[in-house]
Formats: structure tokens, C-alpha cells, sequence
């Protein structure tokens, strides 16, 4: 190749990568301290891109103790994750980090300062998601207590002393607390303990441990930018006034899934089978299987939620009259009247098929409405010439807010919608040789509880079978074993004494073949 073409070549190149780079303001401001403050300095940097009219929050990423933060917002793969949200991205340099420094009050007014010297009002106003390594996670848990209203979600990496007393209303907001299995125990403690005492009153929060890593900043960015984009597309809904404060989207519990701190087995809330109060708690099934990759090498495990349909159960596949496939969803139901009119509706062409369904509308895809994060509850619809309008919905835009679709408008009636094809063999069930009645396998909670040193611990199960029965203490270490045989069917009792243990919060974790179930203990000396 000649000088003269590669020169071209390499400048064609160049052109093309710079016309990919975003087109960006970055701002700077520096709050000084006042006679109420008591801060070293306060220095914010934000970036924002040139396309985005409207802002719908601000990622902020805050550096630990005596570190800065401000450079993040020149790195390339945080202004690509912010831009698909309409977000701005901001960094910091701050010390001291105590909330009682007046530090928060500083951080309003770099907000109404970036507000003006941007010409972006809804700074003033729009909230944030915080992620914070050391220091700066247990700064963003510390301002996400202190101004709840104004933090979304919150990723709080490896610090040492976060606040113990109750978090109020910040329980609300979505966080992942992350630990480091060889980081010092203080920091370890310190924050399990906080998860473990705020989820028994429904904070929905998630403690994942990165195992064999120390006090480091965590790189699984496909666990930590899942986690944001999924956050914030329940917690803002679209049509949300940026302009004055407004209120966030409180996710519901039941839309979640709760993942076993021990065995790392997930499950939605609807099939859960482990202890609630001492499980996390995920906003989708997606972020519990990033949990369950992130902490274990374990493969995910949802068998616990797979559908218990009979073999009376028909699928099929819902299309939309003029779009593509991407739209499709299914439906089920055992009712024959039902399936004799879908039925009849497939011996039809397509454009003749005009009867839509009209259904209600549940969290989750219960075993068959995949992709989709929501299922028409089985039976719970029909199929209709006509529908009111409030209801006459597409699949995204249910999966885009589904706070609003299910909780509010409670239905989908598509008046495009028909019967596309039924799934499976003969007669499309997915599910002909499942049993309804589940093995009863319960472990109930230990009395005393707390205790010193002896509890007792009653568990049931349904058949002569063989269980294992453990106790781990809060790092997940194995402090006693106690069976691992056949037990009788029934109710079992088994009786701990504790007192070569130290004080502190275990758990207690019945298995067999097919279930867990945990519950926790607190021994109190």
C-alpha cells in the first residue's frame, strides 16, 4: 500500500471514530465552607451531553477516602451507560464526607449551581443514583438517609462505617451493599449486620460478597450497570415532572425475587421458599442471576419457580395485527370454552382473526410469558371484539412501566391482538406431566429467638427422606453440622447449644434433594 492511501485510510479512520464520540459540557463547581459548615473543601464536576434536552437524573460516582472522583466523568464507558437514560454524570472531591460537616447541604447547592450554569433547571430537582467505593459507599448510604427523596438507587462498595441506627424511609430505595471475602472483617460486619436488621422490616436491599478479593473497587460492570438501568426504569416513570421535587416510584415487594445468602438458590416472590427477612431482595430476575454469577460459581438455579401447570393447561402465543414477532407474548388457561374459541380463532387466516384478548395483569413472567417481566394471570382473561381505551396497551409499554400498568391500570386489552398459534405438542401444553401438589418441606422459626445459648428448632416434612441440617454464621462459615440422614415424616426437633459461640446473628438452613429453607438465629450473651 502506498504512503499517500494508508495516510487516507488512517484519516477515514479517525473521522469515524471521532464522529462517534459523544458531544459534551463539562462543569465545574467548588462550594466554599461557611460559619455552619465544617468540611476541608467541596468540589463537583458534571458532564452532560450535548443531545440531551431534558435530564432525568444524575449518576454520581464517589471516591473514597482522600481520593477524587471528578475525572470519571471523562471515561467513556460511564457517559455511554448515563446517555442511554438521559442522565448526567458527576464526580467529586470532598472532605470531610461526615453528613454533619454540612457536606449535604454543600451538595444542593453545586446542584442549583451546575442548575444555572448549565441551563439545565431540573438539576435542581432531579434525583440521583449513587455508587460509592469505601468511603464514598458508605457517604452515599449515609445522603441517601438523609435526603431519601432525592436517591433512586444506590450502590454502596466495601466501606467500613455506615450508619447503624434504622434507615427509615431510605429502605425504599433499591441497594446493593458489596463485601469483600478477604477484606477486614470490621468492614464486613458492619455492613452485613445493617442488611440483616434492616431486611426483616422489607428493605429492599442486596448484600452480595465478591469472593477472594480484598478492599478493592469492584469491575463486574455488567452486574453494577444492570443493576442502575433496572433501578431506574421502575423508579421513573416517563411522564414524570422534572421541574418541581417530585415522588419516585416506591417498587412493590412482590415484583421482586429473593436470593438464599448461603445457597445462593433464587426464586420469585411468589415461589420463594426461603426466609424473607434474611434474604436479598432483587427488583428483577436478571439482577438476582448477576447476583448469583458475582458470588458464586454455582449455576442459577430458579427450578423452585418453574410453572405447576396440569396437563389441562393450553399455551398460546399472542401476536399484534402490522408489527413484528418482538411483540408477541403468551397466554395459558385450563377453561375448554376458552380454548374451543382460541381454537376456532386458528382455524381462521390471519387477518381474519379479530378477537383480542382482554386479560389482568401480574408481576413477573410466571414460567411463560419470556422476555417479558409480567404474565396475564391464567384464566383471569377472555377474548373480545372490543375494550375501553385506558387498557389498550403494548407489551413495552407495560415492560417500560410496569409500576403503572399493573398496580394502576390492572389490565391489557390491545385492541390489535390475536391469536397467533398455540405452543407445544398436540395441543401445545408446556407443562403435560406436572404434579399440583408440591412435597410439604417447612422450617419454622426457632424458639427462643433471640437466645443463650440453647434454642430449638422445629422443621416438617412431608415422606421419610434425607436432610441435611447446618448453621453458618454471618460470613457463611459452617459452624456446626448436624445431620446429613433420613428423617422421619412429620415434625422433627433440633436442639442447639451455642455456648462455645461467640454473640452474633447465624442461620440455620434445612435441604434435601429439592428445597432450601433458611431462618436466622441471634445469640445474645
Amino acid at each position: 500500500m502506498r504512503l499517500g492511501s494508508r495516510n487516507n485510510l488512517i484519516k477515514k479512520i479517525l473521522l469515524i471514530v471521532l464522529s462517534c464520540i459523544i458531544h459534551s459540557q463539562v462543569y465545574d463547581i467548588s462550594i466554599p465552607e461557611d460559619d455552619s459548615a465544617s468540611y476541608n473543601y467541596a468540589d463537583f464536576r458534571l458532564w452532560i451531553n450535548d443531545s440531551t434536552d431534558t435530564l432525568r437524573g444524575i449518576y454520581w460516582f464517589m471516591h473514597p477516602n482522600n481520593g477524587d472522583s471528578r475525572n470519571v466523568v471523562y471515561d467513556t464507558m460511564y457517559q455511554n451507560l448515563v446517555n442511554q437514560q438521559d442522565f448526567a454524570l458527576l464526580g467529586a472531591h470532598i472532605f470531610n464526607m461526615h453528613m454533619d460537616s454540612g457536606i449535604g447541604d454543600a451538595v444542593i447547592a453545586a446542584m442549583d449551581s451546575f442548575a444555572i450554569s448549565s441551563g439545565h433547571q431540573e438539576i435542581s430537582f432531579i434525583p440521583f443514583f449513587i455508587n460509592g467505593f469505601s468511603w464514598g459507599g458508605q457517604f452515599g448510604y449515609h445522603f441517601a438517609k438523609w435526603m431519601p427523596e432525592r436517591v433512586l438507587g444506590l450502590i454502596t462498595q466495601k466501606g467500613g462505617y455506615h450508619d447503624t441506627t434504622n434507615a427509615g424511609p431510605a429502605i425504599e430505595i433499591p441497594t446493593l451493599m458489596i463485601v469483600g471475602e478477604e477484606d477486614l472483617d470490621y468492614r464486613i460486619e458492619n455492613l452485613s449486620s445493617i442488611f440483616y436488621n434492616h431486611r426483616n422490616i422489607n428493605a429492599k436491599w442486596i448484600l452480595a460478597m465478591e469472593p477472594g478479593v480484598g478492599h478493592t473497587q469492584v469491575t463486574d460492570y455488567t452486574f453494577l450497570n444492570s443493576f442502575f438501568n433496572t433501578v431506574t426504569s421502575l423508579r421513573i416513570i416517563d411522564s414524570m415532572d422534572v421541574f418541581e421535587p417530585n415522588q419516585l416510584n416506591i417498587i412493590p415487594d412482590s415484583i421482586g425475587w429473593l436470593g438464599n445468602q448461603i445457597s445462593h438458590r433464587i426464586g420469585s416472590w411468589s415461589c420463594y421458599e426461603g426466609n424473607f427477612d434474611s434474604s436479598s431482595w432483587f427488583p428483577s430476575k436478571t439482577i438476582g442471576e448477576h447476583w448469583q454469577n458475582f458470588s458464586t460459581d454455582l449455576p442459577t438455579d430458579t427450578s423452585v419457580c418453574d410453572p405447576t401447570f396440569d396437563s389441562n393447561y393450553v399455551f398460546f402465543n399472542i401476536g399484534i395485527h402490522g408489527t413484528n414477532d418482538e411483540t408477541i407474548y403468551t397466554v395459558t388457561t385450563n377453561d375448554s370454552s376458552l380454548i374451543s374459541q382460541c381454537r376456532s380463532q386458528l382455524d381462521l387466516p390471519i387477518e381474519d382473526r379479530m378477537l383480542h384478548v382482554n386479560g389482568y395483569l401480574n408481576y413477573g413472567d410466571a414460567g411463560f410469558n419470556d422476555p417479558w417481566s409480567w404474565h396475564i394471570i391464567p384464566n383471569a382473561w377472555t377474548l373480545t371484539e372490543m375494550s375501553i381505551g385506558v387498557c389498550n396497551g403494548t407489551p413495552d409499554d407495560i415492560e417500560n412501566d410496569l409500576n403503572y400498568w399493573i398496580s394502576t391500570v390492572g389490565q391489557l386489552c390491545n385492541w390489535g391482538s390475536y391469536i397467533k398459534n398455540e405452543i407445544g405438542n398436540e395441543h401445545g401444553s408446556l407443562s403435560n406431566n406436572k404434579e399440583l401438589t408440591p412435597m410439604k418441606f417447612i422450617l419454622h422459626n426457632p424458639y427462643p429467638n433471640p437466645f443463650n445459648p440453647i434454642t430449638t428448632i422445629r422443621f416438617e416434612v412431608a415422606e421419610s427422606e434425607n436432610v441435611k441440617l447446618k448453621i453458618f454464621d454471618i460470613r457463611g462459615r459452617v459452624v456446626e453440622r448436624f445431620i446429613n440422614q433420613e428423617v422421619e415424616s412429620g415434625y422433627n426437633t433440633i436442639e442447639w447449644n451455642a455456648s462455645n459461640q461467640s454473640s452474633g446473628l447465624y442461620f440455620f438452613e434445612l435441604k434435601n434433594k429439592k428445597n432450601y429453607a433458611t431462618t436466622k438465629l441471634l445469640l445474645i450473651k
